[in-house]
């Protein structure tokens, strides 16, 4: 879905520029200048500007909500030197929409088992800017090549991105909805917050730059999702998904700028289950520890030197990691580590490592000058 494509790609702009990546500028016949935006008295709920994350489309029919503050990610140390990166700027030229413009992201979740087949997951993307945007000029630097005409909808005006099945609709000039015209049905009858989601909305923590917030109880049938997810998942993770059958509520706040650089707030059915949710935690620490320690050691002696910064900044990370257990809560902490800031470098050094790895281990290869064309077996 293409919102789902619009969040990814922001977020990644934030959080993984590198040398490489970006896409094609496109163009876009806009029909008027105006096209999709609220009306006078649309904009009377147009989307809140306040710090906590935006609930206006969050329905009871929601059961999980992810929200990046884009901006604030992209402020952080880390980032804000990435983004400084000649290349990382050229990249993010070729986007068309700098990360530092981008306020906020927020995604509400839920799942439709009404209908015979397999569920369908509901969503829709709210975007809200730092400043006023021309919808038509965001939209086709994200994949929109055909002209966007706009069609009456839910008693709104929005814009068509597709034959009337993928919609955008601007109920402010800072902000965007996406969503296929299903979801775009119930985001837009939503004229106030609701539900238990909302509520959940209230103890997030809305300085964090990545918050993701869940009521499991209200997600329909999650024993036979997890049984689904556990066919395909390698074995070790299958008494972490059976876990996850227990769990009632759940909270994750990541922060590249406190003192606290990821807090997750797990609420189970019980104290038992919660005993055994803190146990797997361990187990899964002490086993990142031993991954970490083992691939330190059989590396070679010169990636070893290389990537001392790393294997340290993980180990760090690792020790830093608290799991703590009240009752039928349990709270994984992770302290910010010193030397998050200047992990820049040697992150770089880890991805362009990774995607030699994912070729075989081979060097990348160079394109052939245009005209020419590859050899064979290339």
């Amino acid at each position: 879905m293409r919102c789902n494509r619009f969040l990814v790609t922001l977020t990644a702009a934030a959080l993984l520029a590198c040398p490489g990546c970006g896409g094609q500028e496109k163009k876009v016949t806009s029909p008027t200048p105006s096209a999709g935006r609220a009306s006078s008295t649309d904009r009377q709920t147009a989307l809140p500007k306040g710090q906590t994350p935006d609930r206006s489309s969050v329905t009871p029919d929601h059961f999980a909500a992810i929200v990046v503050n884009l901006r604030r990610l992209a402020d952080s140390p880390l980032v804000a030197a990435k983004l400084k990166q000649k290349e990382v700027a050229a990249n993010i030229k070729k986007f068309g929409i700098d990360p530092r413009e981008v306020e906020q992201l927020v995604m509400p979740i839920g799942l439709d088992v009404s209908q015979s087949g397999p569920p369908r997951w509901t969503a829709c993307l709210i975007a809200r800017f730092t400043h006023d945007v021309d919808p038509e000029e965001v939209l086709a630097k994200y994949g929109v090549r055909r002209p966007i005409t706009e069609l009456q909808f839910a008693g709104k005006t929005c814009l068509d991105l597709g034959a009337g099945r993928e919609l955008a609709y601007v109920p402010s000039k800072d902000t965007i909805v996406l969503a296929i015209a299903e979801n775009m049905a119930k985001a837009l009858a939503a004229t106030e917050p609701g539900g238990p989601m909302s509520e959940r909305f209230q103890t997030a923590d809305a300085d964090g730059g990545l918050i993701m917030v869940a009521d499991f109880e209200k997600c329909p049938q999650l024993d036979k999702q997890i049984d689904a997810l556990k066919k395909d998942a390698p074995p070790p993770l299958w008494d972490y998904l059976d876990a996850a059958k227990t769990l009632r509520k759940g909270i994750l706040a990541l922060d590249l700028t406190g003192d606290t650089l990821l807090r997750v707030v797990l609420d189970a059915k019980d104290a038992a289950a919660a005993s055994a949710a803190e146990n797997l935690l361990k187990d899964g620490k002490k086993m990142l520890a031993g991954l970490l320690a083992g691939v330190r050691q059989s590396a070679s002696k010169e990636a070893r030197s290389e990537f001392a910064a790393a294997f340290d900044l993980g180990e760090e990370t690792i020790d830093a990691m608290r799991i703590e257990k009240s009752g039928a809560r349990v709270t994984l902490t992770i302290k910010r580590p010193a030397g998050l800031d200047k992990a820049g470098p040697f992150v770089d050094k880890v991805i362009q490592a990774y995607q030699v790895l994912s070729m075989g281990g081979g060097q990348a290869r160079p394109e052939p000058p245009a005209g020419e064309k590859s050899a064979p077996g290339r």
